[in-house]
């Protein structure tokens, strides 16, 4: 296993060879007089876009090794925003057009429950959002075949508004801030209670 001491060594040089390799350097006109001037001038510039790429290198080394140090970030106790009291509505409003949900489906939601999304390690681990997540399952009949199984969503929400709904499926991303699994079976329970 490489230590992220030596990790991090690997990248910043892999990151210098191609920042060197990035560089461009043009030959000079022999016939020119100001040879010289144009070597050191394009010499100056490589070593600054070098430099300049070492920096860059630099920071996200550390913002990374932060991330692989510390692991994810808890979320603020405060940051969720106020709680979505008609989160039922919004979603609908959302989903009919954003997501071509037809007025004529049915639908089931869950209750509303805190949740957050964390950054990559690599980008730190940092919370990148946190509100309210809420379960969801549709389901809308086609003209020519009957719809048996719900289509099921995690429908993201800040302060009322719908952020993003994503296929259950797809949602593994999301964090329950109130509890360890994610199970989507039984939202119909919990919307009931």
């Amino acid at each position: 296993m490489v230590s992220p001491h030596t990790f991090s060594r690997l990248v910043l040089c892999w990151i210098g060879a191609a920042a060197l390799g990035c560089a461009t350097y043009s030959e000079p006109a022999l016939e020119s007089e100001h040879w010289a001037e144009d070597v050191k001038s394009q010499a100056s510039r490589a070593a600054d876009a070098t430099a300049r790429g070492a920096a860059a290198a630099s920071e996200a080394m550390g913002t990374a090794y932060q991330g692989v140090r510390n692991g994810f970030q808890p979320p603020d106790a405060d940051g969720y925003g106020a709680f979505p009291r008609d989160h039922a509505a919004a979603i609908r409003r959302h989903m009919q057009p954003f997501e071509n949900v037809p007025a004529t489906a049915s639908f089931r939601f869950g209750r509303p429950e805190k949740g957050y999304v964390n950054k990559g390690v690599l980008a730190g681990g940092g919370v990148a959002w946190q509100g309210y997540l809420v379960e969801v399952e549709v389901l809308a009949k086609a003209l020519f075949a009957s719809q048996t199984e719900p289509n099921r969503y995690v429908v993201r929400m800040r302060d009322g508004d719908v952020v993003e709904v994503l296929e259950a499926d797809y949602a593994d991303a999301l964090r329950w801030a109130e509890r360890e699994a994610r199970p989507m079976a039984g939202v119909a329970a919990r919307a009931e209670d």
